[in-house]
């Protein structure tokens, strides 16, 4: 048979119920206060930043993707007036 909870057992289970009902407690209070749309601006981006995490990156190799065709392409008018 299963064996009884400790008290240890317990005081983690206390624990953790303490700190989802902090967390609820804080992003409720979050969105009744004056900080609601920062608050929920900092979770929706952790939550784009989670679904995307080289999102900043991949920005910028597509920038340079397009400098370096844009490059390519007046270098290949150039040597074609040159001609």
């Amino acid at each position: 048979m299963a064996e009884p909870i400790g008290p240890a057992g317990y005081f983690a289970l206390v624990l953790i119920i303490l700190f989802v009902l902090g967390i609820n407690f804080y992003l409720l209070q979050a969105l009744r206060g004056k900080n609601a749309s920062s608050e929920i601006d900092i979770i929706r981006n952790a939550g784009n930043r989670l679904k995307q995490p080289w999102k900043p990156e991949d920005d910028q190799l597509d920038a340079l993707s397009k400098m370096v065709d844009r490059l390519q392409s007046n270098e290949r008018e150039h040597l074609h007036k040159g001609e």
